[in-house]
């Protein structure tokens, strides 16, 4: 990972300013402290400009382990280690402008750790939400975020650090404001003094269903595998073809296709 990530200078986020997002905002201690940060336009020095020239980025991002929040002393709930939050939409670069949160997809990877993914989906109203999926990701699996969905990266591990790669399209950028208008995702996962965790609905969303937990499938038909490590599509760069131009993948890129139901 260090080679990949040399001469990056990775992009703090601090618990400050994820309060935004926080289901306890209120801090009244460590807001320095850093809960993630992204090293984006990753890569090994040899491989940057070939990424670039396929109209790709390769970020990683390290979750640090802990929780969230006030003292479970004070009878509260922590929340779990998280990413901001955010939507993709296709950026001016895109030939066809579209204002809608649509046509953009992302992949990820787990490097190492153990990965939680909240998803959710809007169709008109960003508070009233029409879909909402957790998905759980291993060491080596991939995870494709959608169209039209929004995402938080989780870190469920109490004591180990969560590592994550992804590969986006450059004409894709992320979208924060709906996290921040409505203080985070429409779900909070979150940890009592026992240990035990819970998904709390966050009462600034007019509606939301309830959560529906998945697991990744290996997808051949894009050459996504356990086996093989994301960052090996460099070597075949017909592979991204389904970040650059999602709409042709249609077929393929469906909740039904990409996850299945966690047992």
């Amino acid at each position: 990972m260090e080679e990949i990530a040399q001469g990056i200078k990775p992009e703090p986020k601090t618990l400050s300013a994820l309060r935004p997002v926080l289901k306890n905002p209120v801090l009244t201690s460590g807001q320095e402290r850093i809960v993630y940060e992204v090293y984006r336009g990753a890569g090994l020095t040899e491989d940057r400009a070939l990424i670039k020239t396929n109209n790709i980025r390769y970020d990683i991002t390290k979750i640090h382990p802990g929780r969230l929040g006030p003292s479970t002393e004070l009878g509260t709930s922590q929340e779990l280690p998280k990413t901001f939050g955010h939507y993709h939409r296709r950026n001016s670069k895109f030939e066809i402008r579209n204002s809608k949160l649509a046509e953009a997809v992302e992949v990820f990877e787990v490097i190492s750790g153990k990965a939680w993914w909240l998803i959710q989906k809007y169709e008109n109203e960003p508070e009233v939400i029409n879909e909402v999926y957790l998905i759980e990701g291993l060491e080596n699996e991939k995870i494709i975020i959608l169209s039209g969905f929004g995402v938080t990266s989780i870190n469920p591990e109490k004591d180990k650090e969560l590592v994550l790669a992804n590969f986006i399209s450059l004409d894709t950028e992320n979208v924060y404001e709906p996290y921040k208008n409505l203080q985070g995702a429409c779900y909070y996962l979150t940890e009592n003094e026992k240990g035990e965790m819970a998904f709390e609905k966050n009462p600034n969303y007019k509606e939301a269903p309830e959560l529906i937990k998945l697991k990744p499938r290996e997808i051949p038909e894009l050459g996504i595998s356990w086996s093989k490590p994301l960052y090996e599509f460099i070597k075949t760069p017909e592979k991204f073809d389904f970040l650059n131009r999602s709409e042709k993948f249609q077929n393929i890129l469906t909740i039904e296709n990409c996850y299945q139901i966690k047992g």
